[in-house]
């Protein structure tokens, strides 16, 4: 993760944030007993509802980097995991790994802005 001086704010790409949570949440349901399958349907569809409608909810803030919703949502999906007896303490003793990233865009002679709207039928229009 890296800081970002002026706004002091740690900074990860939105598709790694996405990336994250929907792994998270691919492993809360993966991780699910098979409660279905004994006819408890709606109880396992109520769990996946609240854990989306948690880590959507203005709480988690987006889960933008550098704020308390997405340490919040980390640490909801680490006791989740630690409940159904996975071992997150896997990273010196921590369930979370450090790492730097720069997803600040890169502006250069090359970068372009481009606005575009579909013709009339729906196909690829005019570029502006």
């Amino acid at each position: 993760m890296q800081r970002d001086a002026q706004r002091d704010r740690l900074w990860i790409p939105l598709p790694t944030i996405r990336a994250l949570t929907a792994l998270a949440v691919l492993s809360l349901v993966a991780s699910l007993p098979f409660a279905a399958v004994a006819g408890e349907t709606e109880a396992v569809e109520r769990r996946l509802l609240d854990v989306v409608s948690f880590l959507a909810s203005e709480q988690c803030q987006g889960r933008a980097t550098g704020t308390e919703g997405i340490d919040l949502a980390a640490e909801f999906i680490r006791e989740r995991f630690e409940e159904i007896g996975l071992n997150t303490q896997l990273v010196d003793g921590t369930p979370f790994q450090p790492f730097e990233v720069d997803d600040r865009p890169k502006v250069g002679p090359e970068t372009e802005l481009r606005f575009s709207a579909p013709d009339a039928d729906g196909g690829p229009g005019t570029s502006f």
